[in-house]
């Protein structure tokens, strides 16, 4: 699975400090030991300069000649996030159903800010342009009745591998403390095999990403603690807000007020992440 989406969160870069201001979502109460538990949402793609980032490719996409027989049909930034919702939303309801028995990952929703040839973004619009050519849909509404579970996961998928294979998506390497509990220890190994990633020897492996002790040593370190935020960007008196411990489909836009705190404290990545079981 996708580094963020297992845990690893996003790097944060120099982040400047900056107040909390009024939530714009609501939190379920937090039963998972990684402090408050936020929902899912996709508060990122109505920041401004998604629609922007967003409109700006689909231009270049078209001036290219990437849309063929589909550059008749009015595609915008509005009708890409309507469908890329419709994916996601359809995606995490998918596991939250059946979260034992799925075999796919979720996709970082930050993968589908970068526009790039071989990111997420710029993949998603293939994969629109694909479904247009297939159906034959005048616009793309006529194309949520096929994005059927069946066709969801088969898209997800697709992207996935081109952003393997594109060096944009990395899997994490884990190490398991022997301290952790054998049963713990067992359980982690066959979900983090099944959803992509590798189990390593040793903390000391080349290219270890995470490493997983058990929860009373990881709450003592230096480490960004779970149930701490931190600022990704900000935009327009907003800003996005990752929850440690917690996958990018769970950021929150937040309305920024300086004159009120607690203050968000800046978190630089560390070049491993120390982690629970709970994780």
């Amino acid at each position: 699975n996708a580094q963020a989406d297992m845990g690893g969160g996003q790097d944060p870069g120099e982040e400047p400090l900056l107040g909390e201001g009024k939530d714009i979502r609501g939190d379920r109460d937090g039963k998972t030991g990684l402090g408050e538990e936020p929902e899912f949402n996709t508060t990122r793609f109505k920041m401004p300069e998604w629609k922007l980032v967003c409109n700006a490719l689909i231009q270049t996409m078209k001036n290219g000649g990437t849309f063929g027989e589909a550059d008749q049909v009015n595609i915008n930034s509005d009708g890409v996030l309507s469908l890329l919702e419709l994916v996601l939303g359809s995606i995490e309801r998918a596991v939250d159903e059946e979260p034992a028995s799925r075999s796919f990952s979720k996709i970082p929703l930050a993968s589908f800010e970068d526009p790039s040839p071989n990111g997420g973004l710029h993949l998603f619009v293939l994969e629109i342009l694909k479904l247009l050519k297939e159906t034959k849909a005048a616009t793309l509404d006529d194309l949520a009745p096929h994005l059927s579970a069946a066709k969801v996961s088969e898209l997800e998928t697709n992207i996935e591998k081109a952003l393997k294979s594109g060096g944009k998506l990395k899997c994490p390497k884990v190490f398991i403390s022997p301290e952790v509990n054998d049963g713990e220890a067992v359980h982690l190994k066959q979900v983090i095999s099944k959803l992509g990633g590798s189990i390593v020897p040793s903390a000391a492996f080349p290219g270890v990403t995470h490493i997983v002790n058990p929860l009373e040593e990881v709450s003592g370190t230096e480490q960004p603690r779970a149930g701490s935020k931190r600022i990704v960007k900000q935009s327009n008196g907003e800003a996005l807000v990752h929850f440690v411990g917690h996958p990018s489909s769970r950021d929150r836009v937040i309305a920024l007020d300086d004159s009120k705190g607690p203050y968000l404290s800046k978190t630089p990545a560390p070049s491993i992440w120390q982690v629970s079981p709970l994780w």
